[in-house]
């Protein structure tokens, strides 16, 4: 008999032991709000979780290059503003030069001409970011990638198939005079618009990486309401364990007590 008492009180003894550590894991489990913290709380769902999180992380850092993309473009954008507004003012200056009597007024007019000429180049040649040169750049700019998963899917920012204003040949009265206003204008037209090309090809690109990003950014936020779904904590439910699991920790202690008791009982009987 008192053999049977000591396996009932082994098996009391463990049942304890169990119900202590489901009530230590449904404790942490709401101080964290997490299901599964490791792999033993469930194998395939700790490693979705963790498949989760790093592509979260990936993206995130595809979410920072966009910044810096979208910073680069910003600063192109706006030297091809700024290229294009010079060279719509030199072509309203090559009409006033041609309709104007006055010499020392015409001077005027193609000393400020000159001087937009000068401030275009100096334009191409100054915009930059990060040591890298911005405009009629050789090279790609910056690379992109849009999943984590997969390098071959990639988006490459630069300018290497557009030409932005040449000032070379843009005379407003040509060789020593023998240039005439149509011909001016001409040339003018001609590098006015490569310059909208040039701010056109940046604008396409300023869209693309926002809408790359918007991708990006839903990507990041579906994963986590994804994982919320599976490993956020449903408090009630954890609640409910705790409550379950303290009862059942007192009435193993209650049983532990009584067959302890009861074994002494037993063995006084046997003396």
């Amino acid at each position: 008999m008192v053999g049977t008492v000591d396996f009932s009180q082994n098996r009391i003894a463990n049942f304890y032991s169990s119900t202590r550590q489901a009530l230590e894991s449904s404790l942490q489990r709401i101080a964290s709000g997490k299901k599964f913290r490791a792999p033993e709380d469930g194998v395939p769902e700790f490693m979705k979780v963790q498949k989760l999180r790093q592509d979260r992380r990936g993206y995130s850092l595809i979410q920072r290059d966009f910044g810096r993309a979208r910073s680069v473009l910003a600063v192109a954008e706006k030297a091809g503003t700024h290229v294009v507004d010079n060279v719509e003012r030199m072509k309203e200056l090559v009409k006033r030069y041609w309709s104007e009597e006055d010499p020392v007024v015409k001077e005027g007019i193609k000393a400020e001409y000159d001087s937009l000429k000068t401030d275009i180049d100096r334009i191409i040649e100054n915009t930059t970011y990060d040591g890298d040169q911005l405009i009629q750049n050789s090279s790609t700019v910056a690379t992109l990638y849009l999943d984590p998963n997969d390098i071959s899917k990639k988006l490459e920012i630069g300018f290497t198939n557009v030409d932005i204003v040449d000032t070379t040949n843009l005379e407003i009265d040509g060789d020593a005079g023998n240039q005439t206003e149509e011909r001016a204008l001409e040339l003018i037209d001609e590098q006015y618009g490569n310059a909208l090309s040039y701010l056109g090809e940046v604008t396409g690109q300023i869209r693309s990486v926002d809408a790359h990003a918007s991708i990006t950014e839903s990507v990041i936020e579906n994963g986590n309401a994804y994982e919320s779904t599976i490993n956020e904590v449903n408090d009630a439910e954890e609640l409910n364990r705790v409550v379950t699991n303290e009862i059942r920790q007192q009435a193993s202690l209650a049983m532990l007590s009584q067959a302890s008791m009861y074994r002494m009982g037993v063995l006084s009987l046997l003396k």
